[in-house]
């Protein structure tokens, strides 16, 4: 066989394993968030057998919609990638007790209303457990809107309009799994949500779904 002959076939040969690795590195991949990616073992983590209870399934019957709770981790799970990357990119130096300091304030956001500090995390679970959710998931909603009340106070944020030139540099290099549909950076969310709460809708995001 001549060299002119070889040559091509080890350039295909090349190129094949190359989209091969390119396709091994996505499997198992629900999101990649600048670079980071999410797992779906990060994501099914979080899920209960059990899944939504009947209040939530009948309200959603009801509208006409399902309920996906892998989504709506997944969403969190992003957003929350969001946040932290760009108070990293903002200079912002993220530590577990900085984060403290919102905790009550990141309750009532999801809760849609002021607690006692000793009643939030137990009431972001009753919560999250309505949608089929651990209580390990409440802790990362939590933690989600901690970063967001942090980010929002360190750059004096005022406007929707300036949060969302803030957070788009990140924002804008999310890409999902078919599976959960497209993400929407304009609004923050996965396109075509069969049915998020408002402690997913309360955070700027809309609404794939698994």
């Amino acid at each position: 066989m001549s060299r002119r002959r070889i040559v091509p076939a080890v350039l295909a040969a090349l190129l094949a394993s190359t989209l091969l690795a390119g396709c091994k590195s996505n499997v198992g991949t629900a999101a990649r968030v600048d670079g980071t990616r999410i797992s779906e073992s990060d994501v099914n983590q979080y899920v209960e057998p059990r899944g939504v209870s009947s209040q939530v399934a009948a309200q959603a019957s009801g509208a006409n919609r399902r309920v996906a709770p892998r989504s709506i981790v997944l969403s969190i799970l992003i957003l929350e990638q969001i946040y932290e990357k760009t108070l990293e990119n903002q200079h912002v130096r993220v530590t577990d007790g900085a984060l403290t300091n919102y905790h009550d304030d990141a309750g009532s956001g999801i809760l849609g209303g002021q607690l006692p500090s000793a009643s939030v995390d137990r009431e972001v679970n009753r919560l999250v457990a309505q949608y089929g959710l651990s209580s390990a998931f409440g802790h990362q909603l939590l933690r989600m809107q901690e970063l967001k009340l942090m980010l929002v106070d360190a750059k004096r944020v005022s406007t929707q309009a300036q949060f969302d030139a803030l957070v788009k540099p990140v924002a804008s290099r999310v890409t999902v799994t078919a599976r959960y549909g497209t993400w929407d950076a304009e609004n923050l969310g996965l396109s075509n949500e069969p049915a998020l709460p408002s402690f997913i809708t309360a955070q700027g995001g809309s609404g794939g779904g698994a």
